[in-house]
């Protein structure tokens, strides 16, 4: 019995042998099947596809690595000419490429400050330029990046952004570099960049100390390296000349030194009085043709109009107009506008140059100058005294000019203008007194004001006579203008004519013609009506005015009456 059961278990257990192997034989069917498949799949067309879809995703990964840098380079500042040449390889936006080559170019060129004891002792300016004369305050010093000429050549394949860039630059120089000409600079450069010393103190303050190492001088032709942006130093050399000149704040060696530096090129001044001649006469049409300005210069105390320009003796025999005719001061304003001053200047010039067309250039300065002071002014009182002060300098200067005539009558009328409008009352008499007495102090006193700035000494006095005169009229017609008076007004008018009769204590007042009418209306004010009838004769007012002030202060009567009567009886 146990034997059989031992041979049930054994067959039992080979019926689990044999279901593993089968189930074994099954999946190695099915493996070498796959073997098979796999096999087929790498035979043929099926390789080429594995090997197209390889150089795909290779493609791909170059194009996201592409985008990765781009957005690398799009994040960060360009800092140097391989940051910009990688700009150019990976970057296909022309806007962004611009944004990043504008911004690398503004990097290169920047202002920094140094004190005048610095510049004694990293540049020593006194060794390489005879004439400098140590000066305090602070310097100016131009550093440029030498980069900048491999900078612009980069960008000889890119037109547009080539002629933005140079503009930019242009601009950038044409401010950092203003009124600076050639004599006043000292070059100096290192392995890396260019340090232009500007030898005329700024008002800047030097912020921080700089330390320059290793530096050489080079001196200015050194710019001439620099040939892709030499001619825009030229071109800035030119104009700052020209600007220089115009203010009267430049020496003959100054004008041929820049000259020199500027031989074999376009902007080489051939005949230098012809030069100056041009630059004057332009100057006076510009002017003449510009909006007026309304800011002013204490001329009389500016060296540049009073010592002689670039050492020259003027010939003036050839013009109608001399500046010697300017010397005695008490017939001159203290202050004109800011572009007469400048016309003024180039008139010196004119006077200075050796020109056959002087003659000409004199026609043409008078035509310019009779057309501007032609146009009528308009606005603050503070316009017409300029306008005043412009013409009465012109008169002057003019005296023996065709347009003198012209000039003289424009500035009688501006004289009417100005006593018209300042006289002028903007204020009720109903306000109260002592708002009224602010108002007429403050009118005298900017009036004042403004007569001693702007109107010459001998006509000072003919000026407040006159503001007094028309002030004191316009007072009057003002109270014979009120139709209802109250004792308490009445009481404060009174006050306020006395004060204003006060303010003109300065003048003798015989010389203000309505003086003694409004101390007579004063005296109607605070006077009963029995003074008033003692004194009628020696009242200074017309019957209209006595009739009107009679009739606003008192009430209808036989005295009043009586009194007009009296008045209008001959003495």
């Amino acid at each position: 019995m146990e034997k059989i059961n031992e041979l049930y278990n054994k067959v039992k257990n080979l019926e689990d042998v044999l279901s593993e192997y089968n189930s074994s034989k099954n999946k190695i069917k099915r493996l070498e099947t796959d073997i098979k498949t796999a096999e087929a799949f790498l035979k043929g067309g099926d390789k080429q596809r594995i090997a197209s879809k390889i150089k795909d995703c290779e493609k791909e990964l170059r194009k996201v690595e592409s985008e990765i840098k781009k957005i690398d380079l799009c994040s960060k500042d360009c800092h140097s000419l391989s940051d910009i040449k990688m700009m150019f390889e990976f970057v296909e936006e022309e806007n962004i490429i611009a944004n990043k080559a504008t911004q690398y170019l503004e990097s290169l060129i920047y202002p920094i400050y140094v004190s005048s004891k610095q510049v004694e002792e990293s540049f020593k300016p006194m060794s390489f330029k005879e004439n400098f004369v140590p000066q305090k305050g602070d310097f100016k010093v131009l550093k440029i990046n030498l980069e900048i000429n491999d900078f612009f050549s980069l960008l000889k394949s890119r037109e547009e952004l080539l002629l933005n860039c140079l503009n930019l630059f242009k601009k950038t120089l044409r401010l950092e570099l203003e009124c600076a000409i050639p004599s006043k600079i000292c070059c100096y450069a290192d392995e890396k960049y260019l340090f232009l010393l500007l030898l005329t103190p700024t008002t800047e303050e030097s912020a921080e100390e700089h330390f320059f190492k290793d530096l050489t001088f080079v001196g200015i032709d050194y710019l001439n390296q620099l040939e892709n942006v030499i001619d825009i130093f030229n071109e800035i050399f030119k104009a700052n000349l020209c600007k220089l000149l115009l203010k009267c704040e430049i020496t003959c060696e100054d004008i041929e030194d820049t000259n020199l530096f500027l031989s074999q090129t376009e902007y080489f001044i051939t005949n230098i009085e012809e030069w100056k001649l041009d630059c004057a006469m332009k100057e006076i049409i510009t002017l003449s043709k510009k909006e007026r300005k309304w800011e002013t210069v204490d001329w009389l105390e500016e060296k540049s109009l009073t010592k002689n320009l670039i050492g020259q003796h003027f010939n003036q025999s050839t013009f109608y107009f001399s500046l010697e005719t300017l010397n005695n001061t008490k017939l001159l304003p203290k202050e004109i506008s800011e572009t007469l001053f400048r016309i003024l200047l180039c008139i010196k010039i004119l006077l200075s140059c050796k020109s056959k067309r002087t003659e000409k250039a004199e026609k043409i300065v008078e035509r310019a100058l009779s057309k501007m002071m032609s146009h009528n002014v308009q606005g603050h009182l503070l316009h017409h005294f300029i306008f005043f002060a412009d013409l009465t300098v012109l008169v002057r200067l003019f005296s023996s000019s065709p347009i003198a005539e012209n000039l003289t009558n424009i500035r009688e009328e501006e004289f009417f203008t100005i006593s018209r409008i300042s006289t002028e009352l903007t204020k009720s008499l109903n306000d109260s007194l002592l708002l009224l007495k602010v108002y007429f102090k403050e009118k005298h006193y900017d009036f004042m004001l403004f007569v001693d700035k702007f109107v010459p000494e001998k006509s000072k006095m003919a000026f407040e006579i006159n503001f007094f005169n028309l002030l004191y009229a316009n007072i009057c017609d003002y109270i014979l203008c009120i139709k209802y008076i109250d004792n308490e007004k009445v009481a404060d008018l009174s006050r306020l004519i006395q004060y204003v009769l006060d303010l003109s204590s300065q003048v003798p007042n015989g010389c203000i013609e309505q003086f003694k009418r409004l101390e007579s209306f004063s005296f109607i004010f605070r006077s009963p009506i029995g003074e008033i009838a003692e004194n009628v004769h020696t009242l200074q007012v017309t019957y209209k005015d006595l009739s009107i002030l009679l009739g606003l202060l008192f009430k209808p009567s036989k005295e009043i009456k009586m009194i007009l009567e009296v008045f209008d009886t001959p003495n």
